[in-house]
């Protein structure tokens, strides 16, 4: 999807996309500086998200991204900037999007919601 907006001149935060057998953290850290966002690659509702202000945050970050996906994005943390979710999906070619919403801002964390689904996988569901 970030591919998508940087192709069409949309602005989005500076990212580096990096898969679990090939990760290069003196590579990320020459292109985005702390704090950075570390996140899953195709999750959503802000599941496994971490900011990370330093390296050995950084590298928990990391170890706990990929309990969750194969992939993850490293993203320049921005302040002072609006947020708005919408999720699409495509069944049978049919593209549909929910109405967009503006998440309360917090800080670190993100979603109550995301936060609670986020220690119930790492506690009941992983292995």
């Amino acid at each position: 999807m970030k591919d998508i907006f940087f192709v069409n001149n949309y602005l989005t935060p500076n990212y580096i996309v990096m898969k679990k057998n090939n990760i290069d953290l003196e590579k990320v850290l020459e292109q985005i500086s702390f704090p950075l966002i570390l996140k899953p690659a195709n999750l959503g509702s802000s599941i496994g998200v971490c900011v990370c202000e330093n390296m050995n945050e950084l590298q928990s970050a990391v170890e706990f991204a990929f309990k969750f996906d194969d992939k993850v994005i490293f993203e320049e943390y921005l302040q002072d900037f609006v947020e708005v979710n919408c999720a699409c999906r495509n069944i049978d070619g049919v593209i549909t999007a929910s109405e967009c919403e503006m998440p309360e801002k917090n800080e670190k964390y993100f979603s109550p919601l995301a936060i609670l689904v986020t220690y119930l996988y790492i506690r009941f569901i992983q292995t």
